[in-house]
């Protein structure tokens, strides 16, 4: 069952500065039983609490890891949406911090009336269908699934501990980050979850991020967009036990 929003929302109020908040939960811990005694994992105890849409989009899956990265994500998300709505409002200069949630919480403080429905736009770029005012980005990879939720358009990407085809930078970086990525592997996913992260926050896809955007890593990270500075987009880096998360907003006017 989809349930609507509450009847009435007020836009979150910022000053300057950023508006995101970014959460992070370890996927592994589905796998485990809240008690010994306890008949269900925690990915049972979740797959009966979230929407059509999530366990539609959990049951369509085919590999089980890929299954408990989606719920996941669908727990996070629903977290990272109370909390919106919940908590003060905030303004930041920095860095928004990474906030680690274990999923006996997610599991524990699910709240249906969080659950919007939800619809895709542009390149299958999902948003809450009646609540444009809310932005998410989601994203997994291994052993973590991310979110990032604010007033403004968002974009997040996670990926790490995986081998590299070092041959996908010809395709999808330009040369000067082919030349600054090398054969390093770090810096590979760095790059590429901060094309990602932008492919989310525009909904252009990666495609055209590729020919569009170009990212320049030196004191700072700036995104070049058709060959001037994007100056509009707030940039945030993390890394996370062999992990890179790249997360993107749009800067308030």
């Amino acid at each position: 069952m989809i349930l609507s929003a509450p009847a009435v929302y007020k836009e979150r109020s910022f000053g300057k500065g950023n508006t995101m908040d970014i959460y992070v939960a370890d996927v592994n811990q589905l796998k485990n039983f809240r008690t010994p005694a306890s008949d269900l994992t925690f990915y049972d105890e979740g797959l009966k609490i979230v929407n059509m849409y999530r366990y539609n989009k959990v049951q369509s899956l085919k590999n089980e890891d890929d299954k408990i990265r989606s719920l996941a994500a669908g727990l996070l998300l629903n977290y990272a949406t109370r909390d919106f709505f919940e908590k003060e409002a905030e303004t930041s200069q920095g860095i928004p911090s990474l906030r680690k949630i274990d999923v006996a919480s997610l599991i524990d403080s699910y709240n249906p009336e969080y659950d919007y429905e939800i619809e895709t736009i542009m390149n299958g770029k999902p948003v809450y269908k009646d609540y444009r005012n809310i932005n998410f980005s989601l994203s997994h990879s291994g052993e973590y699934a991310l979110c990032g939720i604010g007033n403004n358009p968002v974009g997040v990407d996670i990926e790490g501990n995986r081998k590299i085809n070092f041959r996908v930078s010809e395709k999808f970086f330009s040369d000067k980050e082919k030349s600054w990525i090398g054969k390093d592997e770090d810096r590979f996913f760095r790059m590429w979850t901060l094309k990602e992260a932008y492919a989310k926050l525009t909904g252009e896809g990666i495609a055209k991020v590729i020919s569009s955007i170009e990212f320049i890593v030196e004191d700072v990270v700036k995104c070049n967009q058709y060959g001037g500075e994007s100056k509009n987009i707030n940039i945030y880096e993390y890394n996370l036990k062999g992990y890179r998360i790249a997360a993107l907003e749009y800067m308030r006017r």
